[in-house]
């Protein structure tokens, strides 16, 4: 049986109760990943930026 034919057979009391119990933790995880992400653009992009500008300016003609 597939994912889907068995997610079929689920009655929606079901699918609720595992909604319910997945979600707080889902939702947790997924704020934690979204803070980190943002962290990492804000320190990893000025970084880009400046190795791209030196690496331009490096490789003009004097």
């Amino acid at each position: 049986m597939t994912g889907t034919a068995a997610a079929a057979n689920l009655s929606a009391e079901q699918v609720s109760a595992m909604l319910e119990d997945v979600s707080p933790r889902a939702a947790s995880d997924a704020a934690l990943r979204h803070r980190n992400f943002s962290r990492l653009l804000r320190v990893l992009l000025p970084a880009i930026v400046v190795i791209v500008w030196l690496a331009a300016s490096l490789a003009a003609p004097a």
